[in-house]
């Protein structure tokens, strides 16, 4: 009697080969893994761009989060975040923000801030990202910056010393960019630095924190207030002459005792020069308006052209409050 083959007992030569295929790619990912692992990890070695860019995505959004609930009761930033002689570039304590210190101690992250307050609607108060042959970045609060790997120049960069020489980590471009008069330098700005693509002697990594990132925050913060009102009154507060002082018509926010909404935020009592100068205009029962800061009167002059601020239009539609902006030039 003829056996006849059993079809479970081999499998076909595609399927044993399509699985060596899967098993040695594995491997091969696994390796690459734990290679890029250990460069990260060697001293003096930069982190991969993605590493990099994760990185400054969290610190960005970390200082957010403090700048936006700790800011000081005059607008600015709070004082530990403010470099000295206003803009001057120093190191990030990652301890004290609370950071992953992946590049620590050997390649840390540096800063530099603006000492203004957030209702300053004169830009030449902010920094500055010069951004090679692309336009400018205005309006900045603060700029975090990742160093690249250490240049010729920056041999001194190593575990042993004390990290706090920026020289050793950021550096500038001989040549001027398409609206930034040369030279430029992340280590020592006088409130401009420089985003440029990396050369041998360039590879600094910037991201930037603008004055308008954080008052889009602020707003919706208040809009959440707002929101409380609105849901039981289907319609927005009357502005207050002052804090507390919500039976006088005026333009400020109707925060303090017996207005209709509660300060929930240091900057919104009544001490606070931000809370003064935020101006809140009632366009219609569900529709105002939010600038912090407004033109300065009277206007010099010939204002310049850098007396800019953001408005804030907050309308009340489905049950919640949509924002939208626009840029005011004054006069």
């Amino acid at each position: 009697m003829q056996n006849q083959a059993n079809p479970k007992a081999c499998p076909p030569r595609k399927q044993r080969g399509n699985a060596l295929l899967i098993f040695f790619l594995l491997v091969a990912m696994g390796m690459l893994s734990l290679l890029v692992s250990k460069l990260a990890s060697q001293p003096g070695l930069p982190l991969p761009q993605t590493e990099t860019t994760k990185e400054l995505a969290e610190a960005k959004e970390v200082l957010m989060g403090i700048i936006v609930s700790q800011l000081g009761s005059d607008g600015r930033l709070p004082a530990a975040l403010i470099t000295p002689d206003n803009w001057q570039t120093r190191r990030l304590d990652y301890a004290t923000y609370g950071l992953t210190p992946a590049r620590e101690p050997t390649s840390p992250l540096w800063y530099a801030s603006s000492g203004y307050p957030l209702f300053d609607i004169d830009n030449r108060h902010w920094l500055r990202l010069c951004n090679g042959n692309s336009p400018s970045i205005d309006e900045l609060a603060l700029v975090i910056i990742a160093p690249g790997q250490a240049l010729a120049s920056q041999v001194n960069r190593n575990a042993s010393n004390p990290n706090d020489n920026v020289n050793f980590y950021l550096e500038g471009i001989a040549g001027a960019t398409t609206d930034c008069t040369a030279p430029l330098n992340n280590a020592s700005n006088n409130g401009v630095l420089i985003a440029a693509s990396a050369t041998s002697t360039f590879n600094d990594h910037p991201i930037a924190i603008s004055k308008k990132d954080i008052t889009d925050r602020l707003a919706r913060w208040i809009a959440n207030d707002l929101d409380s009102h609105a849901i039981t009154n289907g319609e927005y507060p009357a502005p207050a002459a002052d804090f507390g002082n919500c039976s006088s018509p005026g333009a400020l926010l109707p925060y303090g005792p017996g207005c209709a909404l509660t300060a929930t935020a240091p900057w919104l009592n009544g001490s606070s020069n931000m809370y003064a100068n935020i101006r809140y205009i009632q366009i219609s029962d569900t529709e105002v308006e939010l600038s912090f800061g407004t033109c300065p009167a009277p206007l010099p002059a010939a204002p310049p052209a850098t007396y800019q601020y953001t408005l804030y239009r907050l309308e009340w539609q489905n049950s919640r409050t949509e924002i939208s902006t626009s840029i005011r030039t004054c006069p």
